[in-house]
């Protein structure tokens, strides 16, 4: 499933990529570009944290380091 999320987030940074030029000075298209720069980068990690190797020692120190609650279970 999140490997379906990071396809899609490809497509959709290939689809800005190919936008007319005059729409890339817009704010709503570097709005956009972040946010699809940023799940690019989180995906992945998202991925790596959902494997059945991660164990419970490892969330709570996710959580430690992010000062969060994060739920894992």
């Amino acid at each position: 499933m999140i490997n379906d999320w990071i396809e899609i987030i490809d497509k959709f940074k290939k689809h800005c990529i190919s936008l007319p030029k005059d729409l890339k000075t817009w704010k709503a298209y570097n709005d956009l570009k972040a946010m699809v720069e940023n799940h690019k980068l989180v995906l992945p990690i998202i991925a790596e944290l959902k494997k059945p190797s991660i164990e419970e020692r490892h969330w709570m120190s996710v959580c430690e380091i992010t000062g969060d609650d994060i739920p894992y279970a």
